[in-house]
């Protein structure tokens, strides 16, 4: 269930005894967000933080609820626009109201600069443990605030943005998951291992050698994301990193580096992140073998890999497949139906004989001049019924492109289709102007247009 409809859920449930709201309640307010994508003049959050300001008992009761606050900049913050101060007041509202919400451990920051007064809300946190900060320039925390904030055991830092300046406020012992630049990797590794870093995600690497000595440094990393590197043939070999990272299990790159770090480990996840520009390769060249693999459970396959690769059979314990390497026929809607429908059976065709696949996705790669994706629920349907559910008999869930899902919570039971309230209203308004790249099944959307959801 989407988190709006999870919301929605709760709001009605909560209404029908004290019991029921006093469950329900923390749930509810669990999370405080001004979202710069929002469109409202006044967004919810701005009155519920006013009243907190004003010292309202109710709204500082429920403020106690929060765990997760996401502040994101507001499209008017440029302060060369007019009314542009607008922006900074709203943010700055919130960030105010956050003295009086004493249990936030999470904590999301967007905003084209950071200055003193938001410094001092990280710092005066004594319970965050998540900090993302999306800012692409800092202004110098103040000296008080940053021993407040190098107090704080922050067990997550996610920083979409480079900034080796702010590595000085984290305390790398109880750092758990680190997300940003190699530099600023590099500067809070300077003082020496980080022993209890788990994840690690790196937006982009200069070079492919740089790992060597960053890896050599946080030995207990499970999980490795790595989302572009520069110089990836920099020679580098797969032996300079067989003794590194013995604890990885879960591993999302670029191809180059799939081949030097996965051969030879028991990886449960693989994210090969290839696209069509990539030279085209195949399974044997990226695991290193063309033996059965027993540990993988999640596989993730790029464009780059042709379908002469065999892989019936070769993972007997896989779970869930994500194949990235359909891209959807650029003719009309109708015509395209059975062009693709061809695709995507001849694609999973050859993956059948791993009989453990509960989950298949299949994010349809669509042609950036098509405005509206194709939402064809009767080929979804007939796919299903006709070839997935053979060729994957423990099948539970199915998404083919972004806006539907089909699940069943047994092999017995028939399948039900759910499309994501963001998509609901849009794809009923294209059903009923009469758009052929919409197709209905069962009448599940004509229910969605009489019951008015959104």
């Amino acid at each position: 269930m989407e988190s709006i409809e999870c919301t929605q859920t709760l709001s009605r449930l909560s209404l029908v005894c004290n019991l029921f709201c006093t469950m329900l309640r923390p749930r509810l307010f669990s999370k405080l967000k001004l979202d710069n994508n929002d469109e409202r003049t006044n967004p919810p959050s701005v009155a519920f933080c006013r009243a907190i300001l004003r010292g309202d008992t109710r709204a500082r009761l429920l403020a106690a609820h929060i765990r997760t606050c996401e502040i994101s900049s507001w499209p008017g913050w440029n302060p060369e626009v007019p009314n542009g101060w607008v922006g900074e007041a709203l943010v700055m509202m919130h960030c105010r109201a956050l003295r009086w919400i004493p249990n936030v451990e999470v904590l999301f920051l967007s905003s084209p600069r950071f200055n003193s007064g938001m410094w001092e809300v990280v710092g005066r946190s004594p319970r965050l443990r998540t900090l993302q900060i999306s800012v692409p320039s800092q202004d110098g925390a103040p000296a008080k605030e940053i021993e407040q904030i190098a107090r704080l055991r922050l067990s997550n830092f996610i920083i979409r943005s480079p900034a080796p300046a702010l590595s000085r406020l984290l305390n790398p012992s109880a750092l758990i998951e680190f997300s940003g630049d190699p530099d600023t990797l590099d500067t809070l590794l300077a003082s020496g291992p980080i022993t209890m870093l788990e994840t690690l995600t790196i937006y982009q690497l200069i070079e492919a050698r740089s790992l060597i000595n960053t890896f050599s440094k946080v030995p207990s990393v499970r999980s490795l994301k790595v989302y572009s590197c520069i110089k990836e043939n920099d020679g580098v070999t797969l032996k300079d990193f067989s003794t590194l990272l013995p604890n990885l299990r879960s591993l999302s790159c670029p191809p180059p580096l799939i081949m030097l770090l996965a051969p030879g480990r028991p990886l449960t996840m693989v994210d090969i992140m290839g696209t069509r520009l990539d030279p085209p390769s195949n399974l044997d060249t990226f695991l290193g073998s063309h033996e059965p693999n027993t540990t993988i459970v999640e596989l993730r396959i790029p464009p780059i890999v042709g379908d002469e690769t065999p892989a019936a059979g070769r993972f007997p314990c896989l779970r869930k497949l994500v194949l990235r390497n359909i891209r959807r026929p650029q003719t009309p809607a109708p015509e395209a139906t059975a062009e693709l429908k061809s695709l995507i059976v001849s694609s999973c065709d050859k993956w059948a004989g791993n009989p453990s696949v509960q989950e298949l996705a299949i994010p349809i790669e669509a042609d950036v001049f098509m405005e509206n994706p194709l939402v064809d629920l009767a080929l979804h349907h007939a796919v299903l019924t006709e070839s997935l559910s053979q060729s994957f008999p423990a099948l539970l869930r199915f998404q083919l492109g972004q806006c539907a899902v089909w699940e069943r919570f047994a092999v017995s039971d028939a399948w039900r289709v759910l499309v994501s309230a963001k998509d609901r209203a849009g794809l009923v308004a294209r059903l009923e102007a009469g758009d052929l790249g919409v197709v209905d099944h069962d009448g599940y959307l004509r229910r969605l247009s009489a019951c008015n959801l959104p």
